[in-house]
C-alpha cells in the first residue's frame, strides 16, 4: 500500500486510544509519525508503547510526542539512540501524562529533567546505564517511583523525595551510583525497598508513615537509623557489615528479619532489644544468606 493510500485508510479509522510502535517496521513507523495524519486521531491517543526504534526514527519521535496532548501512559523500550536531553524537552508537551516507563534506553550520558508534569503519578526506569541523574522542576505528584540498574546518585533520590509530597512507594534496585550515605526523608512514604546497592554504607530514614521497609543485600552497609513509629514489617537480610541498627518505638511492628546480620550481636541498642522483646519477636542470624529473591 502506498503512503498516500495508507494515510487515507488510517484517517478513516475511529479515534485511537492506544498505539504500539515497533521500530523493526520502519516504514510503518514513518507513516504513523507522518504530519499528514488527521490531528484528531493523534490527539486522542492515551497510551503509547515505543519499541526498538533507531536514531533516524528517534528524531521524528520527539516532534511526534509534542502532538499528543492527551497522552496518559508512555512506555519506551530498547531505544538506545534516544537522547535524554531531547526526551526531557518533549515531555514538557505532555501535560496529562500519568505513567512513564523507560527500559534499556539512552545514548547520551545525561540526566532526565521532568518539568511541569504535575499529572505524573508513576515513574519506572530500568537498565539505563547512561542515566546519571534526575531532576524535577516545579515538583511532581508522584505516587510510585522505581529505579533498577541505573547509576542514579543518592542526591537524585533525595531530590525526588524532597519534591514529591505524595510519594507512597520507592523501589531502588542495583543502583551503583548510590555511594556512601542515603538520606530518606518523606512524610508520605509508606513502602521503601532498597536492594543490591553495593556502594551504599549508611542509611538515615525519617519517614513517620513508613509501614514496609526492605533493605537487603547491600554488601557495604554498616549503619541504619530509622525514625518511624508506623513500621509493620522490616527486613534487613544479608548485611554482614551491619554494625549499627537504631529505630524508634514501633508499636505496630509485626515482622523483623535480620538474617545474615552477623556483626550486630550485642551492638543493638537497649531500646532495640526492648522493642523486640516487647513485641515477642526474635532476631534471626544465619551465617551467609543466599543472594535470592529480588523485587
Amino acid at each position: 500500500m502506498s503512503i498516500s493510500n495508507w494515510l487515507v485508510y488510517f484517517n478513516s479509522l475511529p479515534k485511537l486510544n492506544q498505539l504500539k510502535i515497533y521500530g523493526r517496521k520502519q516504514s510503518h513507523v514513518q507513516r504513523v509519525m507522518n504530519k499528514s495524519l488527521v490531528t484528531e486521531h493523534i490527539m486522542s491517543i492515551k497510551s503509547l508503547n515505543v519499541i526498538e526504534i533507531n536514531g533516524y526514527i528517534c528524531n521524528g519521535m520527539y516532534s511526534f510526542l509534542k502532538r499528543l496532548p492527551n497522552l496518559r501512559r508512555l512506555e519506551i523500550t530498547r531505544c538506545m539512540p534516544l537522547l535524554l536531553s531531547e526526551l526531557s524537552v518533549a515531555l514538557k508537551h505532555l501535560p496529562k501524562l500519568e505513567e512513564l516507563h523507560i527500559t534499556n534506553c539512552f545514548s547520551d550520558r545525561n540526566q532526565l529533567i521532568i518539568q511541569s508534569m504535575e499529572s505524573l503519578r508513576y515513574l519506572s526506569i530500568r537498565n539505563c546505564a547512561n542515566l546519571v541523574g534526575l531532576t524535577t522542576i516545579h515538583g511532581t505528584r508522584l505516587v510510585k517511583c522505581s529505579f533498577e540498574n541505573c547509576p542514579i546518585p543518592a542526591s537524585s533520590i533525595e531530590h525526588i523525595l524532597q519534591h514529591s509530597s505524595q510519594l507512597r512507594s520507592l523501589i531502588i534496585l542495583k543502583c551503583i551510583g548510590i555511594v556512601g550515605t542515603l538520606k530518606v526523608a518523606s512524610k508520605s512514604l509508606h513502602v521503601l525497598a532498597i536492594q543490591y546497592c553495593d556502594h551504599l554504607n549508611n542509611i538515615q530514614l525519617s519517614c513517620p508513615h513508613l509501614m514496609q521497609l526492605q533493605i537487603t543485600m547491600c554488601s557495604a552497609l554498616h549503619t541504619v537509623n530509622i525514625v518511624s513509629n508506623r513500621l509493620v514489617e522490616m527486613d534487613l537480610t544479608g548485611h554482614s557489615q551491619l554494625t549499627r541498627l537504631c529505630f524508634t518505638h514501633s508499636p505496630y511492628l509485626q515482622k523483623l528479619v535480620l538474617t545474615g546480620c552477623t556483626r550486630l550481636g550485642t551492638s543493638l541498642s537497649e531500646n532495640t532489644i526492648s522493642e523486640v522483646t516487647d513485641k515477642n519477636l526474635s532476631l534471626i542470624h544465619i551465617s551467609e544468606p543466599t543472594r535470592q529473591a529480588e523485587i
